[in-house]
């Protein structure tokens, strides 16, 4: 059996407050998450970092934090107990997040509970995927992604059974692409 790579998009929107475009529909959330969420072991979840909802999310889940600031620089915080006793307002963003960043990676181990909040506490004062991108790893490798809001998506290493879940629970306007893996 022949393994590709899935692309796949979201295309029709409807805008919800200035600059904010939201699916139509996001009935497809649930299940691509719980499908390909099994084949999983570990995360990284990307926020901005004014986006102290979605950060405080997954905080519970999280063993490193990656921040990205406006240079471009990276720094890299283990995050334990006592960092988080440390910071008491973890949940506003400010308090963990170096003046002047942009980005904030967050990583860890896929737990039931780490699962319940992509499935449902997954959306944002406007109905859209709190999260900027989602990516989920086995060994170390990214075997899928959903990016921009829950709108785009890569799946790596599908066949043809992986193929006809993804064309059953997306929107019929979505945008499908495959890249047959070597």
């Amino acid at each position: 059996m022949r393994h590709r790579q899935a692309h796949f998009a979201i295309t029709r929107f409807k805008e919800v407050a200035p600059d904010v475009l939201v699916p139509l529909t996001y009935d497809y959330w649930k299940k691509l998450i719980l499908y390909f969420v099994l084949r999983s072991t570990a995360f990284r979840v990307d926020c901005w970092s004014t986006e102290e909802d979605a950060i405080s999310t997954v905080k519970p889940f999280t063993s490193h934090v990656h921040v990205q600031n406006n240079d471009n620089q990276n720094l890299v915080m283990s995050v334990s107990k006592e960092l988080i006793n440390s910071m008491p307002r973890w949940t506003n963003s400010k308090s963990i997040i170096p003046s002047g960043s942009d980005m904030v990676f967050l990583s860890g181990e896929i737990t039931n509970q780490f699962v319940n909040a992509l499935i449902y506490d997954c959306f944002d004062r406007y109905g859209r995927v709190k999260w900027f991108s989602i990516f989920f790893m086995d060994n170390g490798k990214i075997i899928f992604s959903t990016e921009h809001y829950g709108t785009e998506f890569h799946a790596a290493g599908v066949d043809d059974n992986d193929i006809a879940f993804i064309r059953s629970i997306l929107p019929e306007d979505a945008i499908l692409h495959f890249l047959i893996e070597n």
